[in-house]
């Protein structure tokens, strides 16, 4: 059986139960990661990017709903399905802005857990909803478009304006190459070896600034988002 592409993040403290679940999923789905605390959970939303979040309700550090409402501050694309006990229910209910594909009653029958994800896919394949203003990048780095500000852990990063300039054209063209003469052209007016040499130069200085592999070299094309 071939798995599925899609990535799925299981968040419970028991170890017993989690591990039960995540050797069933890992069945189905290629990348399946884990863990029991919401602090890490944050951390490995950013680093891998789950397109599916299965999340307990209480676990150790921030509690599911709390990290939920952080993940949901620039992210309405990745799906949520929450695990809860009875006592947890009327708390659940009143946070409708969490944007939940399924709740589930523990315990949890292992059919029912996999009808749920099969509904999360579907709704991934039904549904593109993403941020006008934030990318989220990984290793904890953000750029607003709006603003054309880069941040690492919500805290802004010092860029020159002709760096800013740059950054908004590579971000707005996210999903190809930018290439270098679409940079020049757009900065400097003027494609030649010393304005590449110049933007090479740029460039080198703001992946500095920046987690390894955000912005990759397609070497004699351009840049573009890793």
């Amino acid at each position: 059986m071939e798995l599925s592409k899609y990535s799925i993040l299981f968040i419970e403290d028991d170890e017993y139960v989690r591990e039960n679940y995540v050797n069933t999923l890992k069945n189905y789905y290629k990348e399946v990661y884990e863990t029991g605390n919401g602090d890490d959970a944050y951390q490995i939303y950013l680093d891998k990017k789950p397109d599916i979040l299965i999340v307990d309700i209480e676990i150790f550090g921030i509690s599911g709903l709390e990290l939920i409402k952080k993940i949901r501050e620039n992210d309405h694309s990745t799906r949520v399905i929450m695990l809860t006990s009875y006592s947890d229910v009327e708390t659940l209910l009143q946070s409708s802005e969490l944007k939940l594909t399924k709740y589930l009653v523990k315990p949890i029958g292992r059919r029912e857990l996999i009808e749920s994800l099969n509904l999360a896919i579907e709704e991934i394949h039904k549904f593109s909803v993403n941020s006008n203003e934030i990318i989220i990048l990984n290793n904890c780095f953000s750029w607003n478009s709006k603003l054309n500000e880069l941040y690492y852990e919500n805290k802004i990063i010092n860029l020159t304006k002709k760096e800013r300039e740059i950054l908004k054209i590579i971000f707005k063209n996210s999903k190809n190459t930018t290439t270098y003469e679409e940079i020049l052209y757009a900065i400097w007016d003027e494609d030649s070896p010393k304005t590449l040499k110049i933007l090479k130069t740029m460039m080198s200085n703001i992946r500095s600034k920046l987690a390894k592999d955000i912005i990759l070299n397609d070497y004699g094309i351009g840049y573009k988002v890793g």
